[in-house]
Order: structure tokens, then sequence, then C-alpha cells
């Protein structure tokens, strides 16, 4: 019985531990129970798409995942930091935040804190900042903000306060100091500024203090000779210069020597005043060690005051030196200064490759212009004996550099003296007469041949075995004379097929048959006479058919046209554009001996009367020209027609007059 009654008790407590331990079991999170969180965990929480980063890396998981639930847990910012979330945060979006329904994220950059924001201006309405920037969402304008009821973007830019844009426009002119004194919202004036009451923007533009302009006027307060209230050596900063130590003893003001207000530096801004200097005493301020600029020690020689040369008040660069006795110089000692010590002044030297000679400079120099423009008469107080031009040494060769040629290769073989043919002044070789007397008639290519000593005859010479004294003077070969006599070997007929007028000799005015030429197999001469132009040429008829004009005749072709106000014979007389010239003109000579030819036209239709003979007409002729209307106002078509002139009608005679 006992061992009975334990067993039912063991059984029931068997029993009640197992239901126990079920019932734990199903408990909800019963994981998390049973260790602590975190602990051990191996997650890649990256995967699930949202990287725990700043404060939420610290946070327990069951601060998201309320009461285990992993799935569906919200991601946006706006869904946990929002008043009422089932998610337990105490960061909500301030009352006095900015009003948006923009995503957090979409300012706040970093989950480590609310404090690092980014905000983006893009949709924000121009001038309407206030309606943040007003101190208590966001920052606003400070106590000192210079004052304006302008919009905070007319001069601030989105991207950060301080680089600051401020437009001057409407600011009246002479109120900076509104804003610019110390202590103002502007930038104030340095303690150290140059000394002044006037405005800022007497000097300073309105885009930068540093870039200011001071041009020295009375607008900007300066008074004539009182340089020395800003050039004191105070101001230096500013540009306000003072004296050097080493500047010319004086009380003067600056402006009396330093003109322009743009540099004191040597004589560019500056022009020192030497009136009342006594001249000659240049030396009491232009010496070694003295305040103004001394001779240099490579000067030319002299004891002369600088004032022989130089002018006072302009610079030392241009003096003015004339070789006059002023200035100590004595005829015939040029080597004083013109040695070669004193190239650096301009005072040159005999080059090394000058002419022989030893004359004095001025012996073909000038004084007063430049030694390039030597002039060289060949005079005999030059040193030149006639008859010595290349044994002198000068016309050797050796002093090309200076004009003084030497013989060229293809000189006539001659031992003569230069002037002996050379007479044209000393100026040129280039007029030279070759004296030919004594050289026998038709011996020229003696020397005229290619390779001689004179100018031969050039390969596209017109054809010919003569001398070169049938044509050409012994003066030039330019201007020879060809009279077309049978002495040069001129034949009757013999134009073209000599070679002459073949049109391959037009450089020598022996000219070709032009292209627009009457086609014609005719001599030159047949047309062409007097031998001195082709433009009196008459054209020999004879032989050409009659009706056959218009061949030569006509535009463009080698025939005088008809002019352009010729009658229109083509358009208005019957057929007429089977007409040739010689149906009215019967001269070969002259267009103007004519007779008019009707070619049978009976006008009004059949052929036009008033295409020539109507007023307003002007065409070539002495036609007699009327209105249609001068007898009859209506019904006129033409002169020719019934009731009118003959052919048609009845007046007059045809073609010869018009009648009553």
């Amino acid at each position: 019985m006992k061992n009975a009654i334990f067993f039912y008790r063991t059984s029931f407590w068997i029993g009640a531990l197992a239901i126990l331990g079920l019932f734990l079991l199903a408990l909800p999170n019963s994981g998390t129970l049973a260790a602590p969180a975190k602990h051990n965990v191996n997650f890649d929480h990256i995967k699930t798409g949202f990287p725990l980063t700043g404060a939420h890396v610290t946070l327990p998981c069951e601060t998201c995942h309320v009461q285990g639930t992993f799935k569906g847990t919200p991601k946006k910012c706006e869904t946990c930091h929002t008043q009422g979330s089932r998610i337990q945060t105490t960061t909500f979006k301030a009352n006095n935040h900015i009003a948006t329904t923009q995503a957090c994220d979409q300012c706040h950059r970093s989950t480590a804190s609310w404090g690092v924001v980014m905000f983006s201006h893009v949709g924000v309405v121009p001038h309407q900042c206030a309606q943040c920037h007003n101190g208590t969402n966001v920052a606003g304008k400070p106590a000192n903000h210079a004052p304006t009821t302008a919009p905070c973007d007319t001069c601030h830019r989105t991207t950060t306060w301080m680089s600051v844009g401020f437009s001057h426009v409407a600011v009246t002119p002479g109120s900076c100091a509104t804003c610019h004194v110390p202590g103002g919202s502007g930038m104030a004036k340095p303690s150290n500024h140059i000394p002044t009451t006037l405005s800022c923007d007497a000097c300073h533009n309105t885009s930068t203090y540093m870039t200011s302009t001071f041009t020295h006027s009375a607008a900007q307060g300066v008074i004539p000779g009182q340089c020395s209230t800003c050039h004191n050596g105070s101001y230096t900063q500013w540009n306000a210069l003072g004296k050097t130590p080493t500047h010319v003893a004086t009380t003067a003001s600056c402006d009396s020597c330093h003109t322009g207000y743009v540099t004191f530096a040597g004589t560019a801004g500056s022009s020192f005043n030497h009136a009342g200097v006594n001249p000659g005493t240049c030396a009491t301020c232009h010496v070694q060690g003295g305040s103004a600029t001394a001779k240099p020690t490579n000067h030319i020689p002299t004891s002369l005051s600088c004032d022989a040369c130089h002018t006072m008040g302009g610079t030392f660069a241009t003096s003015t030196f004339t070789h006059s006795a002023t200035q100590g110089v004595v005829a015939g000692q040029c080597l004083t200064c013109h040695n070669g010590s004193y190239t650096a002044w301009n005072a040159l030297a005999k080059p090394a490759n000058h002419i022989p000679t030893s004359s004095s400079c001025e012996t073909c120099h000038t004084t007063g212009g430049t030694f390039t423009t030597s002039t060289f008469s060949h005079s005999a107080t030059q040193g030149v004996l006639p008859g010595q031009c290349a044994s002198s040494g000068c016309h050797s060769g050796a002093y090309t550099a200076w004009n003084a040629l030497g013989q060229p290769a293809g000189h006539v073989v001659t031992s003569a003296s230069c002037d002996s043919c050379h007479t044209s002044g000393y100026s040129t070789f280039a007029g030279a007469g070759f004296n030919h007397t004594g050289v026998a008639p038709g011996s020229c290519a003696t020397c005229h041949v290619q390779g001689g000593a004179g100018m031969a005859k050039p390969t596209n010479h017109i054809p010919t075995t003569l001398s070169c004294d049938a044509c050409h003077n012994t003066s030039t070969f330019a201007t020879s004379t060809f009279t077309h006599s049978t002495t040069q070997g001129v034949l009757p007929g013999q134009c073209a097929t000599s070679g002459c007028h073949s049109g391959s000799y037009t450089a020598w005015n022996a000219l070709g048959k032009p292209s627009g030429h009457v086609a014609t197999t005719a001599s030159c001469d047949s047309c062409h006479a007097g031998f001195t132009t082709f433009a009196n040429g008459v054209f020999n008829h004879t032989g050409i058919a009659a009706g056959t004009c218009s061949t030569c005749h006509t535009p463009g072709g080698s025939g005088l046209a008809a002019p352009t106000n010729h009658i229109p014979y083509a358009s208005q007389l019957l057929a007429g554009s089977s007409l040739n010239c010689d149906a009215c003109h019967s001269s070969t000579t002259s267009f103007t001996v004519e007779r008019m030819n009707h070619n049978g036209s009976q006008g009004n239709g059949a052929g036009w009367c008033k295409g020539c003979h109507q007023s307003g007409t002007n065409f070539l002729g002495n036609m007699q020209r009327m209105s249609l209307t001068h007898q009859r106002s209506t019904g006129v078509t033409d002169c020719s027609q019934s009731g009118c002139h003959r052919p048609l009608g009845t007046e007059g005679s045809t073609y010869t007059n018009w009648g009553g």
C-alpha cells in the first residue's frame, strides 16, 4: 500500500514538472530570457539593408526589435523618431524645427549626432530666408548686422554666411560711415590710415578696399604744396612714400618736381625744376657721392659742365652732342673720343675692316649725323688719286662691306683703272659706260657671247645671225632700234615664217597673232604696214564672199562686232536675222558708209517700224523718230498701217519719205 502511494505521488510531481517545462518553452523570447543580449552574437547587420552606425551601434537590439520582432522593423528615420512610435527613443523633431516634410536624412547626414546637418536650399523660394533664419528656428541676423531690410540671400549665399557680397547699389554716396566705423557692421578705417575726413568712397570702390584709387585730386582733399601731410614716412604701408635719405636737399613740396602722381622713381615720375640753377654749376649736385646722378667713370673725357651737352629738365640719356667748339671739339682730333674706349656713349671707333686711310673721321663723316651715312666724294682732300682705284687697296674686293666694290668675276678683261670707264660721279658702278672707241664694227661677239666679258645675247633673243650693232648701239642693249630693213635681215612676206612674229618672242616686242585674230594665212605685212604698231592694220576684203560678214563681225569674233545700240534688225525687220552686214554697209573700210535695207518689212506685225522710229528709242542712225500718236490718238499700233504711212498706209513713199 505504501509503495502504491509513493508511486502515485512521484508520478504527480513528475507530470507537474513536465507541464511546467512545456509552459516555459511556450513563452515568447524564451531564447533572450535564457542569455544576456548581444553576447557571443556573430551577425552581419548590413545584410538587413540597415547598417548599424553612430548611435545605433550601442543600442540594445530590443530597442528596435520590440518583443523579439525582427521582420518589418522600420528603416526610415521618421518612423522611429516621432512622438507615439512603438520604437523606444528619446530623440524627436523639436517644436522649433524648420517646417519641412522631408525625411530626416535629407539634412542630417550622420547617425552619431543630430548636429551634423547639411541643409539643401534647392526648392527654397528666393527672398523668404527670414521664415527660418529668425533666431528661433535657426541662426538669425546678429545684433551688429548692417542695418537693412533686404532678404538674407541679397548678400549671403546658401553655402556659407561668411563670403558675403554686399550690393552698394542703393547706398547713398558719402554715407559709408553708417557701417564702416569702429564697432559698426562694416570694415572700419584702420588706425594707421592716411589722415583724411573724406568718406570711404572718395578713394575706395564698393568691390574691395585693397584696390583703392587715389588720384590726388581736390575731390580727394589734396591741396597743392601739402604733400608732406601724407608723404612724411609714416604711411609707407599705403604707398605714401616719404623722402629718401639720398634725396636732393630741398624744402620744396613734393609736387614741385614730382608730377603725375604715379611714381617717384627716377625721371619717370619726377622732373627737377632747374629754374634758378646757374648754368655751369651742375657739379654742385651731379658729382660722385652727391644727391643727383654723377658722371660715370667711363664718360667721354671732358672738363665741361654737364649742361654743355645735357639739357636741364630732361634726361641724361638724350644728350645732344653737336661736335661744336663750345663742346670742346677741335677739328682733326676725332680720335680723342672715337678711339674705341667710349662706344657705350655712341662714340664709335674705326672698325678693323675700315677702308685704309690716315685721314681724320670728319674728312668723310659729318659731325651732326651718323657714321653709316658717310659721304665719300673721291676728292683729293679724301686722299684719292686718279688711276689708283684698285692699287690704293680700296676697290680690291677687300672692303665690299663699305660699298667699295671690287671687280666682279665676269668683268671685261682689262688692266685699266676703274675710273677709265666708271665716271658717273663715283656713286655707283652700274652706270659705267664702256668706251667702244677703237672697237671694229661687226666684232661685238668678241665680248658679247655666252661666257664672255660683255652681256651676251639671251637664249630667247629674236633669231638672227647679224652682229649686235646691226640693231643695238654701244650705250645700252635695252633701247635697240629695229627698222625691219633688209640690212637687218628682214624679207617681205616672212614676218611669221622667219620665226619673229610667231608668238615666241613677245618679250622683245615681236608680237604674235592674237587668239582673236582674223583667220588668215597671209603674212603680217599684207595688212600691217609701218613696222611700228599692229593697231593701224587695214584688212583686205578682196576675195571675201558677200553675206559672210558675220563670220568675223560678231561678238567675240576677230572683226569689229555690231555695237549694243545697233538697230534691232533681227527682231524688227521681216526675217531680218537673215541679213548680213553688207546688206546695209557697202564699204569694207568704214561702217559709217551705209544705206538702210528694210528687207521688205511691211510693218504692223509683218516687221515693226516703231522698233526704230518711235520716240524714246536711241539706236544708232539718223532715222526720224515720232510718237505713235502724233497724228491720231487712238487705234494706232505702228507707223505703217491703214490710214498712216506706207507701205500699208497711203502717206509718203515706201522706205524713202513719210509724206505730208
